[in-house]
């Protein structure tokens, strides 16, 4: 359970009595060594030492819950990690103080993990409440907390596990080569489907007149790092629209497209 330090309370009091604003400029996730989570929350806790703070980000969104609550929320997309924690605190940061701990909580022991290939990480989704009287008049927050609180993690997390499904039985197909292309009499031949993942070059293979293979770059694949090329069968050229060509370098994320073996050569 999270609980407002000595520091925290200072702070927002001076802020409800003087009138001013108390802005939270960011979360702060640690993991301590041989910390109990199940122990008591000291309120003088101070910040953690920073070889043990393992990410820190400004709040996704801010929200009141009603004039004595504010709330505050962390998205962490599976684009962030690897990384591991058991405390999380809200930090405001003075100008000439520098990080001061406003509310902080221990917790299990959590994973935070980032995609990496078609292996997805997770998203996690982290909400702290502060409450003090009046301190809705003490922060900058304008929204009501009503419009936007909601943990979308469980769903995100879902549709990543759908998309890597997706892309193994893409993968499965590919190798086991179960997909078919019927020629005019209806006999069918195998073809290929394939999925860049990574920078590479790709040979196309030998093969008999009526085979198709397709391509795609997969979207998440950053094209401006690296290239993806296909190059034509050994003593062969690869024919397009502009004439024949050694090898094809592919410009576009998401897109699909097919070479055929026509008159012993593939053409694109």
């Amino acid at each position: 359970m999270a609980r407002l330090t000595n520091t925290g309370l200072n702070l927002i009091s001076s802020a409800v009595g003087n009138g001013v604003e108390l802005e939270i400029s960011k979360f702060v996730f640690a993991n301590i060594p041989e910390l109990d989570h199940t122990a008591p929350e000291s309120a003088d806790e101070p910040m953690p030492a920073l070889e043990h703070v393992v990410f820190e980000e400004a709040p996704t969104r801010t929200g009141i819950i009603d004039e004595n609550r504010v709330t505050y929320s962390l998205i962490m997309p599976n684009c962030c990690g690897d990384f591991s924690f058991n405390w999380i605190g809200l930090v405001h940061t003075h100008a000439t103080l520098g990080d001061q701990l406003v509310m902080f909580g221990y917790v299990p022991l959590t994973q935070k993990t980032k995609t990496r290939g078609r292996v997805s990480g997770n998203v996690l989704t982290r909400n702290m409440v502060v409450e003090y009287l009046g301190i809705a008049n003490a922060t900058p927050i304008e929204v009501s907390a009503e419009s936007w609180m909601f943990d979308f993690g469980d769903e995100l997390t879902l549709i990543n596990q759908r998309i890597d499904a997706i892309d193994s039985r893409v993968s499965v197909l590919v190798e086991e080569k179960k997909l078919v292309v019927l020629n005019a009499d209806n006999t069918c031949k195998p073809a290929c489907r394939h999925r860049f993942m990574t920078h590479s070059e790709q040979r196309l293979p030998i093969a008999d007149d009526g085979n198709l293979m397709s391509f795609v770059v997969d979207w998440a694949l950053n094209l401006a790092a690296g290239d993806c090329r296909l190059i034509a069968p050994m003593g062969e050229k690869i024919q397009m629209h502009d004439g024949y060509h050694d090898d094809v370098l592919i410009r576009s994320t998401g897109v699909e497209f097919s070479l055929y073996r026509i008159n012993g050569a593939w053409r694109l």
